[in-house]
């Protein structure tokens, strides 16, 4: 998620919750979407359960037909904003 400096965020916000560690994560190799990704058929949602880190086994040819649709050898850097960039759920002038 995005943060504006002026902007009010509830209990703390994302950013709080967001940089309350003392890691990082850095790469060269990646896809950041925002808004502007792919359309997921609904047949391979199976590989993302949900709660957040719960774990399940992987079908090796979803994961495959998942590599396809995003492209996984050939990695795009930044392709768009994040989705809810204007969403005043998340800031409240």
């Amino acid at each position: 998620m995005h943060y504006l400096p002026h902007a009010k965020q509830a209990d703390g916000g994302h950013a709080a919750r967001d940089t309350k560690v003392d890691r990082i994560l850095v790469g060269e190799d990646y896809t950041y979407w925002g808004g502007l990704g792919p359309i997921v058929p609904q047949h391979i949602m199976s590989l993302f359960p949900n709660p957040r880190g719960q774990k399940c086994p992987a079908d090796g040819a979803l994961l495959q037909e998942l590599h396809q649709l995003i492209d996984i050898t050939n990695p795009k850097g930044l392709v768009g904003d994040p989705a809810d960039w204007d969403n005043p759920r998340y800031f409240k002038s």
